[in-house]
């Protein structure tokens, strides 16, 4: 709630999740927020995510565009 859309009184946030055989995809899509810019260095909920799906076989993919944050994160939930 502090930072990205939900920061702001009209941004959403879209997820959407897909099973391919044994990977889980989601997509976390940031709507309406304040403009997005890519940090200088990863962050503490960057840090959780990736740290996160290490344990689990997973990746991530971080896309900071200016009308929001978009993430993929895959992994295997049988890891």
């Amino acid at each position: 709630m502090k930072y990205g859309a939900l920061s702001n009184p009209s941004g959403t946030i879209v997820i959407g999740w897909l099973a391919d055989g044994d990977r889980v995809r989601v997509n976390w899509v940031e709507i309406g927020g304040p403009s997005v810019s890519e940090p200088s260095e990863r962050r503490f909920g960057t840090k959780v995510i990736m740290h996160s799906l290490a344990t689990l076989a997973g990746a991530s993919e971080f896309a900071f565009n200016s009308s929001g944050l978009q993430c993929v994160i895959e992994f295997d939930p049988d890891a």
